[in-house]
């Protein structure tokens, strides 16, 4: 028996060469209806995609003696989500040097869509010690070359041996079921990887030179990285909300990078909702007398904690921890004449690490 889809393509096959050489269009509604019929519940079997760890891990631990070409073509498979046909036919004048960067164009795709792409970074320099090894003599202009041992041969590399490298890749990494991993792996891993790192619709298509939404839809893998990020926004839709007055951070001249946790009873909480910043260090006394040590420029700094509850009322803080801004310095200089609402904007420009729950602030009066 046959799959579905190998039904529907043999249908459309014969279709199509009756209508080019006889003229004839054939239509049969009941084998069509048939076929859809058929078709549901069918899961087409797909390559299986690498996680980005795994890529990684790869490309960073692998031996170069015996897997740098394995390398090279993992490279270019993922920054370009390419067809193992077209890195065969990918000749020396696709792959252009453009300072610290190659720039690689595609010209015989199979959508008859031109692609080009970027390899940068610590790839370049795989794709640069690639070249160095190919032997001048070379009879073709083909890019890829046989490499045994160290050694770059003048015999191109054939279709075959670009779809049986991510098995290889899979092998190495002691994957389960690595004769899933076929040449399509890299597209759809590239594909799936572009998506989780924010890319829209629009990108995708462009990256894979798909003409369809659908199709493109297809080749994105339901990665381990997609999962847990699908869980982390239903978790924090659904997470007991805290209140502000519970978001503290801790930050010392000790420890250029903050440790997060829980806001505990050893954190002094200030009483006062509308006192000025000069009186925090004395209204923190009530609870627990602040920590002091010398600062940088010779004031005294204080660790208190700010009534965010105060604070306008509205500052979501889980909003502002979720995103990446310029790291704040051991000491957040605070002059005593600022508002509590200046603080907590200057705060807001401080915060940079994901994940945090609570943090101390030293204030440094002079």
């Amino acid at each position: 028996t046959y799959a579905p889809t190998t039904v529907w393509s043999r249908y459309s096959m014969l279709k199509a060469t009756i209508q080019r050489n006889h003229n004839i269009s054939i239509e049969y509604p009941k084998v069509v209806a048939k076929l859809k019929i058929n078709s549901v519940g069918h899961r087409p079997k797909k390559a299986k995609i690498f996680e980005d760890v795994e890529i990684a891990e790869f490309l960073s631990e692998a031996d170069d003696l015996k897997y740098l070409a394995a390398k090279i073509i993992v490279i270019f498979g993922m920054f370009g989500a390419t067809r193992c046909i077209e890195l065969t036919k990918l000749e020396l004048c696709h792959v252009k040097q453009h300072g610290e960067v190659f720039v690689v164009e595609l010209d015989a795709t199979k959508t008859d869509v031109d692609r080009s792409f970027v390899i940068e970074g610590i790839y370049a320099e795989m794709v640069r010690k690639y070249l160095k090894l190919r032997v001048s003599s070379t009879p073709h202009q083909r890019f890829f070359v046989n490499y045994q041992k160290g050694i770059c041969t003048t015999q191109p590399i054939g279709k075959h041996k670009f779809a049986g490298t991510p098995k290889l890749v899979a092998d190495y990494l002691q994957l389960a079921e690595s004769k899933k991993y076929t040449g399509h792996s890299l597209r759809r891993s590239s594909a799936t990887l572009l998506v989780n790192g924010g890319a829209g619709m629009t990108g995708l298509k462009h990256h894979g030179g798909w003409k369809s939404s659908t199709v493109a839809e297809g080749y994105i893998g339901d990665s381990m990285a997609r999962k847990r990020k699908m869980g982390a926004i239903i978790s924090n839709a659904i997470a007991p909300k805290k209140s502000s007055s519970e978001i503290v951070t801790e930050c010392s001249a000790s420890s250029p990078k903050p440790s997060f946790s829980t806001a505990s009873s050893s954190i002094a909480t200030l009483a006062t909702a509308s006192s000025p910043i000069a009186s925090l260090a004395t209204a923190s006394s009530s609870t627990k007398s602040p920590s002091k040590h010398s600062g940088s420029g010779g004031g005294t700094t204080e660790t208190a904690l700010v009534p965010f509850d105060s604070i306008d009322n509205e500052i979501n803080f889980q909003e502002i921890l979720a995103e990446s801004v310029v790291p704040f310095d051991d000491t957040i200089q605070i002059p005593s004449t600022m508002s509590e609402s200046d603080i907590a904007s200057k705060m807001m420009r401080s915060i940079s690490m994901e994940g945090c729950k609570h943090f101390e602030i030293n204030f440094n009066f002079k």
